[in-house]
């Protein structure tokens, strides 16, 4: 239920509503970063369990910070070296540092998809009411 103001006579009248608010691009922005930090799987080609990543800034702060590691691993000729990567659902995973390089390249592809559906739903004219469960989103 919504509140809706109204003059009447030069009186200010507060009445009930079932009218829903329009969209705002400010909700738009808020379901992406709630899908953000809900997070996804992560499915690596030939490694067999899934990653989960949220999208928050410490998560992707130090997935930033092993693919600088990874990208020098790899040049000095040891991307076979392993890391532990402590997921965001408290799993531990060995990863080569080529893989590492695989789950920061596909966890920034889906952030990336995640932004871009937002900027697409909020560039609509008209907004979409149904914007939170629209296929637009990955």
């Amino acid at each position: 239920m919504a509140r809706k103001i109204v003059w009447v006579n030069d009186e200010k009248t507060i009445i009930e509503t079932s009218e829903t608010p329009p969209v705002t691009t400010a909700d738009i922005f808020s379901e992406r970063d709630a899908r953000l930090l809900a997070g996804t799987n992560i499915y690596l080609p030939g490694y067999g369990a899934a990653i989960r990543i949220v999208g928050s800034q410490l998560v992707e702060e130090h997935l930033n910070g092993l693919a600088i590691v990874a990208i020098g691993q790899t040049l000095a000729g040891s991307a076979a070296d392993t890391q532990v990567w402590n997921d965001s659902a408290g799993t531990k995973h060995t990863l080569t540092w080529t893989q590492i390089l695989q789950l920061h390249s596909l966890a920034a592809a889906w952030k990336t998809d995640i932004w871009e559906a937002a900027r697409t739903l909020s560039e609509a004219d008209p907004l979409d009411p149904d914007y939170a469960t629209s296929d637009v989103w990955p």
